[in-house]
This record gives C-alpha cells, structure tokens and sequence, in this order.
C-alpha cells in the first residue's frame, strides 16, 4: 500500500522522451469521519516530470489503490520512474522500461507488475530496467542486423531462408544443361565423385555449376591426363588460381588483360592484369634516374638519356624559384596578406605597403630604427552588449530571443562568444534551456523561429517554485568566419515542461575575436 498522510506528500511519474503515455489512478481519502474516492488520468507526450496524485488535504489520509501507465506509441520507446515526493525530497518507485503497448500497473495488496501489448504478464526482475530492449531495432543501443561485412543479429527474412536450405544433395547425375547451386559445406561429401567416375578417356565439361563462397569441391583421387581432349565452353580451361611451389595465387578478380599488360603479384596470394609503364616524359631505357638542378628562369625538367633532372632556379630580377640563406635580389611587388609581418631591420628604417580583406584601404607603415624586432598587427573586432529583457515563450521547441548582438570579424575569423544572465519559469516545477545561436543577414525578430548556426552546449534549468532565478552563462568558440562579414548573435529559449513562460533577463553579451 501507497500512503500519502500529509499535505505536503504527491506521486509523481518522470518520463525520459516523447512517447504517448497514458495514466490513470484510483485512491481512497480516509478521514475520522468519512471516507471518499478520487481519481485522476490523463496523457504525456514529452519529457519531464507529471504529477499523478496531488497531496491530500490537512487530516486526511490518502491510500493509493491502483495506478496504471501504458506506452501507446507504436514507435517509441521509453523509461519511466515513479517516486513519491516528500517536501521536494524524492522516494522512488520502480523504474521501467516500456516498449511500445506495454503497461506498467500497481494493485493495492498486489504490488506493480508490466504487461505487454498482448497482455501477458512480463515476468523476473528484467522488466524493471529491460536492457535488452535497448539493443533491439528501435531501441536507444540498437546493435545492427548481420550482413556479408557486419556482424549483428540475424534478421527474421534470414533466419527463414537459413530454415529452407537443405542438408544433402542427392548423388544423382546432372543433365546437360543443369545448373548445380551449392549453399554450404554440407554438400561436400555428395560431390566427390566426379573424377572417379569418369575413365581416364575424352573428358566433357557438363553445364554450368555455380559455388558460393566456402565451398570447395575435391577429388577422392587424382588423374593424370595426357593427350587427352577437354571438349565443352568453347576448348578453354578455366582456372581461380594459379599453382606455385608455395601455394596457389588468386587470378579471379582480374578484367581481360588488353595489349601490352602483364601479370602483377599484389601480394603472396593474388595477382592481377595490370598496364606496365612504356615510356616516361619520352625515355624508354628499363633504368632511370631522377636528379635536381638550377638550370632555366623558371621550374622545368629536363630528360635525357636515362635521367630526369627536376630544375628549380634561385630566385633573381630575372628568375622565379627557391629563396635560399645567402643574398637575394628580387622583382616585383610582394604582397604579405591577411598576416601580421615580423621583420628585423637594426639598421634601416622601410616603408611597407599592407593590404588585405581585414583592411579597407592600403596602410603604409614606417618602422623606426631600432635593434630589436619589429611587428606590426591589426586590433581584433570585440562585442559588449547588454540588451533589455526579451519577452519570455511558451515555445517547448524553442523560438529565437531577438538579442540582435552584432561583430565583424578582422583578423582571424575565430571568435569567443559569452552570454550571462538570469533563468526563470513562471510555473513551479518547470525548467528553461538556452543555447548560443549566429549567423549573417538580418537579425531575427524575439518569437522568431529557430535559425543559423548553433554554438556552444545547451544550459538548462530546473525549479520547484515558480519565478525563482538562476543565473546561467553560454560559451562558445566560433571559427571560419569570413573577414568583413558582420554575423548576429543570438540566444534560442525553450520551456520545458506542461505550462509556463521561460524567460531570460540582464542579459549581458561579450564577443571579441582570438
């Protein structure tokens, strides 16, 4: 028996996802004087936490007689948790997991039992957490169903072609014509045969005969042939492998050769058709060489004779190549982008030209005469915003703040993104999420529906009075802006729970590049 002798004592079921849940149950109020029924029922579509029986009045005593929870979904899957709230602390019951048509019940004097969709009784101790439900198709760990490359249970179409194989064949002889299909190794013994019933005269290759994988197909003798006539599939002797004087090499994976290729090992055990090289960059001799050299203006090879030299030119006024340690003079102008330029210059003082998509116009930069390095940079873009409070949503999906932050990347496109404030729900036992959400174009509206990009993970809340606030703060790092194109930040608020408004307030938002 289930008591609830207080006004501050409830019965609460926790359900984990989105599966239709069904309840309904039946107590007794118990006072000095007088006795009464109740009951109550209803349905559960999310996750989250429903009270099922509400706490009695002062003096009145409350005995729970029966509670009954079925899993309607005809696809999901969930577990459920009941526990018994005393003044916030909770006593839990059992924790089951319901498939589809099942049904978690309680019986006063009985105690709880689950029944599947048929009705029968789900018997042991395995209902209360079923774990083997999850590694079914449709569970939250289902394993996979077998293949030719994955391991995983056999599947109800296999196991009924499995149940149609048959055991033996026969050793009847086969027409002209026939096709013999082999399943399995079971057929092995009723194969061998062929080679001793035929003379050591013209042999005949008859019909065609199919094999899957694993199955091999010998002789309980062996005949040498010689001057002997193999008539049949137009005079041609097929073969899987070619014999060794270590083993055989598996040739059935190869295409026709065509003219001029030849019979390459992939390895000790199999071996293909493949094109041999005849000339490269027009030399032909059956040994060549690779070299390196300067020669020319630009990169170029040169082939002569039986070598290749790869020529790569110092660079000059008048040769593009390599820079090298010693002293160079070069033409043209050079252009350093998107990057900050480190230059050592004790002696001189230059004038540098930069440019770039961070920059809006050319910078010319004189540097001083100083013994000691010389580095120039470009102030990162920063975001400091402290927008009013946004109306709050009623949205369990989650619908768009209006923040409306904005920042345009400069330098490096990588960018911290930090939003502060304060959670709260005006319901009591209900709960609000936030997630950071960016994008480019026009901000959205507060209400809008969910758009852009997610960053960072989700914060959720959880209160057992109504309106009480929790400071919360999102954090995420973003990266591969494009330099020069502004992005919005936002915030996407979800209730959770039956009813209620979710809301964020004092909000505060920080952003600057890194």
């Amino acid at each position: 028996m289930i008591i609830l002798s207080n006004p501050n004592e409830t019965i609460k079921l926790v359900t984990t996802t989105n599966a239709s849940i069904d309840y309904n149950v039946s107590y007794a109020d118990i006072t000095s004087t007088s006795f009464f029924a109740g009951s109550s029922q209803g349905n559960i579509s999310s996750a989250g936490i429903t009270t099922l029986i509400p706490a009695p009045t002062d003096g009145t005593t409350r005995q729970t007689k029966i509670i009954t929870i079925r899993n309607k979904s005809t696809t999901t899957s969930g577990e459920v948790t009941l526990y018994k709230d005393v003044s916030g602390t909770a006593y839990y019951l059992p924790t089951v997991y319901l498939v589809p048509g099942d049904t978690l019940s309680y019986y006063d004097g009985i105690g709880f039992k689950v029944f599947a969709g048929n009705g029968a009784e789900r018997t042991g101790s395995s209902f209360l957490t079923n774990h083997a439900y999850t590694h079914l198709v449709g569970g939250s760990d289902a394993l996979p169903v077998t293949t030719e490359s994955t391991a995983g249970f056999m599947s109800a179409s296999d196991k009924v072609k499995l149940d149609g194989i048959p055991s033996t064949i026969s050793g009847e002889l086969y027409n002209s014509g026939q096709t013999l299909i082999a399943y399995s190794n079971a057929v092995q013994s009723n194969l061998n045969t062929e080679t001793t019933n035929r003379s050591n005269a013209d042999i005949t290759l008859q019909s065609n005969i199919n094999t899957l994988s694993g199955l091999m197909i010998t002789a309980t003798s062996v005949s040498t042939l010689t001057n002997k006539t193999i008539t049949g599939l137009s005079n041609k002797v097929e073969t899987a492998a070619l014999l060794t004087a270590t083993g055989s090499v598996d040739v059935s994976g190869s295409v026709a050769p065509t003219s001029g290729q030849v019979l390459i090992a992939n390895s000790a055990t199999n071996a293909t058709w493949q094109t041999q090289i005849q000339t490269l960059n027009g030399l032909s001799a059956q040994s060549q060489t690779f070299a390196v050299g300067t020669a020319g203006t630009t990169f170029n090879v040169s082939s002569t004779g039986s070598t290749h030299t790869f020529n790569i030119p110092n660079a000059s006024t008048t040769s593009s190549g390599l820079v090298t340690v010693g002293a160079q003079t070069f033409a043209g102008v050079k252009t350093f982008q998107d990057n900050s330029l480190q230059v050592q210059n004790p002696a001189h003082t230059f004038a540098y030209t930069l440019s770039g998509s961070a920059i809006t116009a050319d910078i010319n930069l004189i540097l001083p005469v100083i013994s000691q390095d010389e580095f120039v940079a470009i102030r990162p873009a920063i975001l400091q915003s402290s927008p009013v409070n946004p109306t709050g949503t009623t949205s369990t999906a989650g619908v768009m703040m209006g923040l409306a932050g904005a920042l345009t990347p400069r330098v490096t496109g990588r960018v911290k993104i930090v939003i502060n404030g304060y959670m709260s729900e005006s319901v009591g036992v209900r709960g609000v999420t936030a997630q950071i959400r960016y994008g480019t174009g026009t901000a959205p509206a507060n209400g809008a529906a969910l758009t852009g990009t997610t960053a960072g993970g989700s914060i959720n809340m959880f209160q057992t009075a109504a309106t009480q606030l929790f400071p919360f703060s999102c954090n995420a790092i973003v990266s591969g802006l494009t330099l020069g194109t502004a992005i919005w930040i936002d915030l996407a608020v979800a209730r959770v729970g039956a009813s209620g408004t979710g809301s964020v307030l004092n909000i505060s938002i920080t952003a600057f590049e890194l």
